[in-house]
Formats: structure tokens, C-alpha cells, sequence
């Protein structure tokens, strides 16, 4: 299976999709294009408690980067740190972070008994429309007691 991901605005995008059709390349049978973040925060949500803090991190091995994500935003709380500065410190394209921060996601979908709990802290920078995020204090609590 291959997989085109296309970074940018509808219009880029559809520019793009149009230039390869030009080209004859091979086109993806779907192009997926994600909505921008809302302007809303989630710093008062339904955050997971130490102990569905504790299994959803520890549940399976966390990657470095994982790692790395998660003790930066532990350094910088409680400010909600930015999806930009957070890619620089894993030195990853913004699609690669998308990926990671969707391997969170399916790691606290299949974690029993913490279904519609956040792991994160969120919001979004009105200057730069990215995301930002944070971790609640029973996840800095939930990495002190497992050693990272």
C-alpha cells in the first residue's frame, strides 16, 4: 500500500493533486485533508487519573521520542508548550509528529478502562494556528512513579 501525505491549505493541496494528474503520476485513491485545530482549550477536560495514567504509559514501551515529547512537556508545566517546539526537540516533519501523536491516541484507545480520558493538556496558538500541549499533573505524577 502507498501513502501520499500532503501538507498545506485545500487550495495547495488541490494544485498538487492537479500537477501530478498533469504529470501522469501515480495518485493516491484518496487524499484526507485535516481540519484546522478549533480555537478552543482543553486544560480543564476529562483527564485520565494516576492509575489510567500509570497503564496507558507503561502498558507497552514508549519510543524516544515518545519519551522525549512527554519529559519536555513535564519540564515546561504547566505552560502548554507549542506542536512547533515540540517537532524541533524529535527533529520531526510535521507529518511524522501527526504519526506520533496518533501512536498516543491508539495507545490510550486500547488501554482497558480509560475510554474517553485525555492524556493531554491541549490548546491551540492563535499567532501560529498550531496546536500546543501540556500534560495534567496525575500523567507527571504517573511518569514519576514508572521512572521516566
Amino acid at each position: 500500500m502507498k501513502m501520499f501525505v500532503f501538507d498545506g491549505s485545500v487550495d495547495e493541496i488541490t494544485m498538487t493533486y492537479q500537477k501530478l494528474k498533469e504529470l501522469d503520476a501515480p495518485l493516491p485513491n484518496s487524499v484526507l485533508i485535516a481540519p484546522k485545530p478549533s480555537k478552543q482549550e482543553s486544560t480543564e477536560g476529562n483527564f485520565m487519573d494516576l492509575a489510567q495514567a500509570g497503564a496507558v504509559l507503561t502498558r507497552r514501551p514508549l519510543s524516544a521520542e515518545q519519551l522525549t515529547v512527554l519529559k519536555l512537556l513535564r519540564k515546561q508545566h504547566p505552560r502548554l508548550v507549542s506542536a512547533i517546539e515540540l517537532r524541533e526537540a524529535v527533529t520531526y516533519t510535521k507529518a511524522q509528529f501527526a504519526g506520533m501523536m496518533g501512536a498516543f491516541g491508539r495507545r490510550v484507545a486500547h488501554t482497558a478502562g480509560v475510554k474517553g480520558k485525555e492524556l493531554f493538556r491541549w490548546g491551540v496558538d492563535k499567532e501560529t494556528d498550531e496546536y500546543t500541549y501540556g500534560l495534567p499533573d496525575s500523567v507527571i505524577e504517573a511518569m514519576n512513579t514508572a521512572g521516566f
